[in-house]
């Protein structure tokens, strides 16, 4: 990502950096939420006559947990997370440190197993009809005329032939029964862990593997290697019709965890059976029990507009702290006893190795996320961007001519087969001082936030030299904070408060490093105030409610905006019952209020208020009062009416800035300041014309003399 000066951040690759939906983000362009594939598949009847086959290939805990129907997903928050991924570090990049999807992450929430052999192989589709025909007992019709052979079958036509509406027979020997359970398998694996990128098709190199049921595979490093590959394409992808593919109900349990930023409320975390298993059988299986996702069977994801919440997502990251992450999710009590499966291959969870999935080869880097294991952070090594951009060139859809995948990635293979000597030695637990050494090095070479703060430019036109001059503000407002229908973008404000108050820090430091008493220490001061002055001034201003009224900023529906809008209707009735009562007689003067008095009246102002802007709410247009042709305003609306008597309680002092206003009352002070402008200038009139007539009265008088 280039920073102001337009060089390139040593990190990041040029050739995946252009595409990157963070520099679109940064660029301006309209970034749209992802469309999140295939993650429930409790619409293929399971037969308990298949557990023994599933059992075998280790895969019984991961089948277990989509008999049901999977929780779902947060699509925005999702694609907020995907806009982070960076396929250099295969981690999320966010301004607290990276993060990634580990091996224990994947054990924990899908109780795949992760020791085993890669799962590739050949992919040959010379004969994969056949071949198919003899796995699962029913052979896939060839291509249409003039369409391409693409060795792969639609969900639909698996249920259809192999599914529900053909189940397996009551009196099926046991080479059906395989047949029927590889054809239950194929489709749970294609449709949960390795879709593609229709999200309805069943590709046939993953129907291969399950020919030999006591062939023990890595599915667990397979699913993450293609978890991994698909973030990499989705996090360059910026259309209309983006999509993420792989195991994504997985890296949503992971987010869920681990980040505070749509996470979505549990509905009843312990449910009915805590410490049994899925299905109330065989309680003293330990490998019929749950796996940690089971933390998040029943919960309740937030809707709505997806474009609303992508961008309230969005900011909410940027503005992610260290102390919100939950770093060591798995220490904690669950209260229900956990499928060992979970934890069984633990001693390669932080193995730095190649992750195979046919013909995906993806890095392991969880050097980069020691504090993920509580672990000391230390600067992790850098792969060759050579050897990254290598490995990424191998895909299915330009590499149709490899037909074994398992010879053309042998010596990576045999880096896998050395797993267990590739566990990370670090055993040094997190130390604070250390992280933040590594932060340093992180924020120097990658870019961490999407909406990073203004420019100095945008700065200097903030406000203007002239405090009393609202042309800067009024320019960053109409650019930046344009509120209409969207949520306010509070990530660059967040940002450049941080800044312009740990420059304030710095001019204190060297303030009091001067002796006290000197003349030299007097005039620092002097200046760091002024400094303070002009900076505080513009961090008020970019805080303030102007531009919009703060009262349109609401979650509709929720329960807060109900409360919200009756509290306002009744505050608008009793303004009108107020001014109805009041004799239209002369008002007295307005007494003007100590400071602090006016910083209380005007937050009882805003009392209807819903603290905005909030995380996950919308800003709502601001609705301008109707008008004439000549530009005022129509009266007779309450808000109208009882706008005098606010202005004299609230606002009507010299000292309360006009810029901290809300919008409604600046135009009435416009009106009134022109209102007294007219008055006076008739005022001077009038004594202008009485002079002239006294010097008459004197010349008249001295001729008469």
């Amino acid at each position: 990502m280039a920073d102001s000066d337009g060089t390139w951040y040593d990190g990041l690759i040029d050739e995946w950096d252009k595409e990157h939906r963070a520099r679109a983000i940064e660029n301006g362009q309209v970034v749209v939420a992802m469309r999140m594939r295939g993650h429930s598949a409790d619409d293929f009847d399971y037969d308990p006559r298949y557990e023994p086959y599933i059992r075998r290939l280790g895969l019984l805990p991961f089948v277990l947990q989509f008999k049901r129907h999977a929780s779902p997903v947060n699509h925005a928050a999702l694609t907020a997370l995907v806009d982070r991924w960076r396929p250099e570090t295969h981690s999320f990049h966010l301004p607290c440190g990276e993060m990634t999807m580990t091996l224990q992450d994947m054990a924990m929430i899908s109780g795949l197993p992760i020791n085993g052999q890669a799962v590739t192989g050949r992919v040959s589709v010379g004969n994969w009809r056949e071949r198919t025909a003899d796995l699962i007992g029913v052979q896939p019709e060839g291509p249409q005329e003039g369409k391409t052979d693409t060795a792969k079958v639609r969900h639909s036509w698996l249920k259809l032939v192999r599914g529900n509406t053909n189940p397996c027979p009551q009196d099926a020997n046991d080479v059906v029964v395989q047949q029927y359970a590889r054809a239950y398998l194929w489709y749970v694996l294609t449709k949960v862990v390795f879709s593609d990128a229709t999200g309805n098709s069943a590709l046939w190199m993953f129907l291969e593997p399950l020919n030999n049921w006591d062939t023990q595979y890595s599915w667990g490093s397979a699913a993450l290697a293609y978890l991994y590959r698909q973030l990499d394409l989705a996090c360059r992808r910026n259309g209309g019709t983006s999509s993420l593919s792989g195991f994504v109900w997985s890296l949503s349990v992971w987010m869920w965890e681990r980040i505070p930023v749509g996470r979505p409320d549990l509905k009843n975390p312990l449910m009915a059976n805590p410490r049994g298993n899925h299905d109330g059988l065989h309680d003293d299986d330990p490998y019929r029990r749950p796996t940690l996702a089971y933390y998040w069977e029943q919960v309740t994801v937030y809707t709505g507009s997806s474009h609303v919440r992508y961008k309230c997502y969005m900011n909410e990251l940027d503005t992610l702290t260290a102390e919100q992450v939950h770093w060591l999710p798995y220490v904690e009590d669950r209260d229900f006893d956990l499928n060992e499966m979970c934890t069984r291959d633990s001693h390669l969870w932080r193995a730095r190795c190649p992750m195979i999935c046919f013909f995906a080869v993806e890095w392991h880097f969880v050097d980069r996320v020691a504090r993920q294991f509580g672990k000391r952070q230390g600067i992790p090594i850098e792969e060759s961007k050579e050897e990254m951009l290598s490995l990424h060139r191998f895909d299915r859809r330009n590499n149709q001519d490899i037909s074994d995948w398992a010879n053309k990635h042998r010596a990576w293979i045999e880096i896998w087969n050395q797993r267990d000597t590739l566990v990370q030695s670090e055993n040094r637990p997190h130390n604070q001082s250390a992280y933040q050494k590594y932060q340093v090095w992180y924020a120097d070479r990658y870019w961490l936030k999407l909406k990073p703060g203004w420019t100095h430019e945008e700065w200097s036109e903030l406000v203007s030299e002239d405090p009393e001059t609202a042309e800067g503000y009024h320019t960053f407002n109409t650019a930046v904070r344009d509120t209409r229908g969207a949520h306010v973008d509070y990530a660059p404000m967040h940002d450049e408060m941080g800044r312009e108050l740990l420059l304030c820090v710095n001019d204190a430091n060297v303030a009091l490093s001067h002796p006290p008493g000197g003349a030299l220490s007097e005039r620092t001061l002097r200046s760091t105030m002024e400094k303070f002055k002009k900076r505080f001034h513009k961090m008020a201003t970019m805080l303030s409610c102007h531009g919009a009224q703060s009262s349109d900023v609401y979650a509709p529906g929720s329960r807060a905006a109900r409360a919200n809008k009756r509290r306002y209707v009744q505050n608008e009735e009793d303004i009108e019952e107020e001014v109805n009562e009041e004799e239209p007689a002369h008002q007295e003067e307005p007494t003007h209020h100590d400071e602090h008095e006016y910083d209380a009246t005007h937050q009882e102002d805003h009392e209807y208020d819903v603290d905005a802007p909030q995380p996950s709410q919308v800003t709502q247009p601001t609705q301008g009062n109707a008008r004439s042709k000549k530009g005022k305003a129509i009266a007779k609306t309450p808000d109208q009416k009882g706008r005098k008597k606010i202005w004299n309680t609230q606002f009507h002092s010299p000292e309360y800035p006009h810029q901290f206003m809300p919008a409604g009352m600046q135009r009435y002070k416009s009106n009134i300041d022109a209102e007294a402008e007219e008055a006076s200038e008739e005022e001077e009139h009038e004594a202008s014309e009485e002079e002239e007539h006294t010097l008459a009265d004197i010349v008249k008088r001295g001729r008469k003399k």
